[in-house]
């Protein structure tokens, strides 16, 4: 067994930056894709990705 896993999660959030701008859904759900690639790529034991229940999260159910 290993002493401890690392890894990343993401909930998928849309929150405007600090001139009030939010990435489109498309967007955003592709950088998550890009993040797990690069998670398997680096070796990362987990890559988790959060069912939320607000519209300005796209993993939103």
């Amino acid at each position: 067994m290993k002493p401890f896993e690392f890894g990343v999660y993401s909930l998928g959030e849309r929150i405007p930056d600090a001139n009030g701008n939010s990435r489109t859904a498309q967007s955003r759900v592709e950088e998550i894709i890009q993040m797990a690639k690069m998670a398997d790529e680096v070796g990362l034991d987990i890559f988790g990705v959060g069912e939320h229940h607000r519209l300005d999260f796209v993993t939103s159910s």
